[in-house]
């Protein structure tokens, strides 16, 4: 089996490594199925490039990661790849697919969504020979109704120590050099970590209240500090940027 993972470009001013594809990899790894990512942001690929890599490599099954500044270039990607003829599986998760699981099968012909955070739904779906029967937050069009109130959020890892690092070797910081986050920063490669998920605020203008329920979990300080070292021996980063949604919590 083989399961390629993928970043649609848009136009943004930062260009960061995508942490999300990368946990979502390193997860494939540890259950041994193969996987590659794909940055279409960073090597400034259209949908057609992308299609013409997933005719070559043949892969199985496609991820694709999708923000709401995503959505429309997703969708497209989505029903590209369903109208070409292969018969590979679509798979769409983020933040935009959580939120608005229906419409987003809907305008993207995609096989599933995964709501809420996907290592080990992703994992789950890829062992189950992509049958979603009985995996939580996975869902295809004909399991939802407009508007429907009842969804789930998949299985995710209470303890963020048990989880691998970024797959760093598939998305290697030193190729991200061009737009770091928030363009401020000192010195190149940024390796960008995150040591925590959820955020304890409510703001109106952010999603993280309904994903994480106002809470947050932690990585060990020994965890990070691995990360850290293993980002600075083997990658040779100069600089850390810390991603979380509430890193002083």
């Amino acid at each position: 089996m083989k399961i390629m993972l993928i970043r649609v470009h848009v136009h943004t001013l930062q260009l960061i490594p995508p942490l999300g594809l990368g946990y979502i990899s390193s997860s494939l790894d540890k259950h041994g199925i193969e996987n590659q990512i794909i940055d279409g942001l960073r090597d400034n690929l259209t949908n057609e490039n992308i299609l013409e890599v997933i005719k070559k490599e043949k892969p199985e099954a496609v991820g694709i990661s999708c923000m709401t500044a995503e959505y429309n270039v997703v969708a497209d990607l989505s029903n590209i790849i369903k109208n070409s003829g292969l018969k590979v599986k679509v798979i769409i998760g983020g933040v935009h697919a959580t939120i608005f699981p229906y419409q987003t099968l809907v305008d993207s012909q995609a096989d599933f969504v995964i709501c809420g955070e996907g290592e080990k739904a992703f994992v789950q779906l890829a062992m189950n020979n992509f049958d979603n029967e009985g995996i939580k937050g996975v869902y295809s069009l004909a399991d939802l109704k407009e508007n429907s109130d009842n969804i789930q959020f998949a299985e995710y890892e209470e303890n963020l120590d048990n989880l691998p690092f970024p797959a760093w070797e598939k998305i290697r910081p030193e190729t991200y050099r061009q737009r770091p986050a928030g363009l401020i920063y000192k010195k190149m490669p940024i390796g960008y970590v995150m040591t925590s998920r959820g955020c304890v605020c409510a703001c109106t203008f952010c999603a993280n209240p309904f994903l994480s329920n106002k809470r947050v979990r932690f990585r060990s300080i020994e965890n990070v500090i691995a990360e850290i070292k293993l980002l600075i021996e083997k990658y040779g980063i100069k600089e850390v940027q810390f991603e979380d949604d509430s890193l002083t919590a």
